[in-house]
C-alpha cells in the first residue's frame, strides 16, 4: 500500500501477553463483598486499597447544554433527586458549553451552540450563576430550576426571584465580558477532556468517564454514587440496589493513574482495569460475560487525497463496515500531515497534496458532523474517496445517496467547517505515538506496527479477532 510519509522510521512493537488462568465470573461490583470472592478473583489487594483509601466527597461533572433535552432530563430525573438525599457525600460541577463552537473575534469570543443563539445564552446565564454563588446547593437548586423550566434560556430570572437569588448580578455577568470569559473557560474544559466528549450530557465520575459510567449515571445516578463513596453509606444506599443489567463493559477509555471507581466499574474500560490492577481478574469474568462485550474502537487518521488513504477506505475499511459495523465504533479524521496556524479570525491549513485536499478534509469533517451516525456518513466518505476527484465529489454522492448537501456545503465554506478542521488537527497532533504517516489506523485507542500492517491486509479479520464478544456470521 502506498502511505503518505511524513516520517520513515517505523518502530518495531513485539507485545507479549501473560495469561494466567483461573475463574471468576462474579460480576465486578460484588468482588470485595465477600472474603471467598475475592480470593477466587485474586483481587484481595485491590479490594483492601479501595476499602482504605481516606474518605472524600465523590467528584461529579457534567458537561451539557441548556436546550439540551438529554441534558434537562438528566439533570431533572437523576441528579437533582439523588443531590436532595446525597449532597453531604458528592460534590458537583457543571460545565454548559457541550457541543457548541467558538472563535475569536474582535477581543470576544463568539460561540455558535447546537440548538442555537438563545442556548448559548441559557449556557452563560449558567455559568455566570456557578460562578457568582458560592453555595453550591443554590448553585443545583438554580440550574434544576432553570432546567425545568419552560424553556431554560428565558427562566433563570423567574428561577432567581423563586429562590431569593440577585438575578441582575447574574444577568450583568451574562451580558459582559467577563460572562464571555468564563464561557470561553468551559469551552476550554469541554475540549480539554480525555476521551473527548461526543454527546451530551457528558459525566465523569472523580474524573474519569466510560460508556459504563455514562449509561448507569443516566440510568441510576443514585446507585452509582452509593457505589462510589467509600465512606459509611447513608441509609438511603440499603434501598438503592445495583442492577447487573445495567453494568456494561463498552468502550476503552482514557482515564488517570488513580483507581478512583467503585468495583462495579473496574471492568468498564481496558484502561481503567489496568489501573485498577484488575486486568486478569476482569478477563476472566468478560470470558464468561459475553452479553457485555465491548464494541471495537477503531480510528482512522487520513487525507482525502492521499492515495494509501483511498485504498484502504475502498479496500478494506468500507467492505469490512458493511459486514461487521454493528461491533465497530468507527471514527475518521480527515487531517492527516497538513498544517494550521491561526490568521485574523480563521485557521488556514497547508495539506499535503495542496488546497483541493484541504477543501475535500473540511467536506469530510462536515459530513461526519452533521450525519452524525456512521450509517449515514460513512457511505458519504467512500463515495467521495472511490471518486475521481474526492474534493469534487460531495454534491454527487450527496444527490446519489439522498442526502441534502446544502448543510454540507455551508458547513465546508463556513467558520464551522473551518473549526471542525482545527479539530479534527488538534485530535491529530494529540497521537500518541505520534502519528508518521497516512492512513494512520489505531485499535481500541492504540497503535503498533503489527496493528497496521494487519489493518491494512486484513482488516475483517482484526476486528473480528479483537471483537470479545459473540462473533457475526461474517467472520467465519
Amino acid at each position: 500500500m502506498l502511505k503518505c510519509m511524513n516520517a520513515v522510521i517505523l518502530l518495531l512493537v513485539t507485545i507479549v501477553i501473560a495469561t494466567k488462568v483461573f475463574t471468576c465470573d462474579i460480576p465486578p461490583g460484588m468482588w470485595c463483598t465477600s472474603q471467598d470472592i475475592l480470593q477466587n478473583c485474586q483481587v484481595s489487594a485491590q479490594c483492601e486499597a479501595y476499602k482504605q483509601k481516606a474518605v472524600k466527597p465523590v467528584e461529579v461533572a457534567v458537561y451539557m447544554e441548556s436546550l439540551c433535552p438529554d441534558s434537562i432530563r438528566f439533570i431533572n430525573d437523576q441528579l437533582y433527586p439523588t443531590w436532595q438525599k446525597l449532597q453531604d457525600v458528592f460534590s458537583i460541577q457543571f460545565i454548559p458549553f457541550g457541543k457548541a463552537l467558538e472563535m475569536r473575534y474582535n477581543n470576544q469570543w463568539i460561540f455558535k451552540c447546537q440548538h442555537g443563539p438563545d442556548e448559548c445564552k441559557g449556557n452563560i446565564i449558567q455559568t455566570c450563576a456557578a460562578f457568582l454563588l458560592k453555595d453550591t446547593n443554590t448553585v443545583v437548586e438554580f440550574i434544576n430550576c432553570m432546567m425545568n423550566s419552560t424553556y431554560p434560556p428565558t427562566g433563570g430570572e423567574t428561577c432567581a426571584r423563586d429562590l431569593n437569588i440577585d438575578f441582575s448580578k447574574i444577568a450583568h455577568c451574562a451580558n459582559s465580558s467577563l460572562g464571555n470569559l468564563l464561557e470561553h473557560q468551559m469551552a476550554k474544559m469541554t475540549m480539554l477532556l480525555s476521551p473527548r466528549l461526543n454527546y451530551v450530557p457528558w459525566i465523569t465520575l472523580n474524573g474519569e468517564h466510560t460508556v459504563a459510567l455514562q449509561q448507569r449515571a443516566e440510568a441510576d445516578f443514585m446507585g452509582l454514587i452509593c457505589d462510589a463513596y467509600v465512606g459509611n453509606k447513608p441509609e438511603v444506599c440499603a434501598t438503592t440496589m445495583t442492577s447487573l443489567s445495567r453494568l456494561r463493559c463498552l468502550r476503552r477509555e482514557e482515564s488517570e493513574n488513580e483507581c478512583n471507581l467503585p468495583p462495579s466499574l473496574w471492568c468498564s474500560s481496558h484502561r481503567v482495569a489496568e489501573k485498577c490492577k484488575v486486568t486478569e481478574a476482569c478477563a476472566a469474568f468478560l470470558s464468561s460475560y459475553k452479553t457485555a462485550a465491548p464494541l471495537v474502537n477503531l480510528a482512522l487518521y487520513y487525507e482525502s487525497l492521499c492515495p494509501g488513504c483511498r485504498e484502504f477506505i475502498q479496500s478494506q475499511l468500507f467492505p469490512t463496515w458493511q459486514k461487521v459495523g454493528n461491533i465497530v465504533n468507527l471514527t475518521l479524521v480527515p487531517y492527516g500531515n497538513a498544517k494550521q496556524h491561526h490568521d485574523g479570525n480563521r485557521w488556514v491549513f497547508e495539506c499535503q497534496h495542496g488546497p483541493t485536499e484541504c477543501t475535500g478534509n473540511i467536506i469530510e469533517a462536515c459530513a461526519i458532523h452533521h450525519l452524525d451516525r456512521a450509517h449515514k456518513w460513512m457511505p458519504f466518505i467512500y463515495c467521495m474517496e472511490s471518486s475521481v476527484s474526492p474534493p469534487d465529489a460531495g454534491e454527487e454522492c450527496a444527490t446519489q445517496l439522498g442526502i441534502a448537501w446544502q448543510p454540507l456545503s455551508h458547513c465546508a465554506n463556513s467558520t464551522e467547517g473551518n473549526h471542525l478542521e482545527h479539530e479534527a488537527g488538534l485530535a491529530t497532533e494529540a497521537l500518541d505515538p505520534p502519528h508518521n504517516f497516512v492512513p494512520w489506523v489505531t485499535l481500541n485507542g492504540k497503535h503498533t506496527d503489527a496493528i497496521q500492517q494487519q489493518a491494512e491486509t486484513n482488516l475483517l479479520k482484526l476486528i473480528c479477532d479483537t471483537y470479545t464478544g459473540e462473533r457475526p456470521i461474517a467472520c467465519g
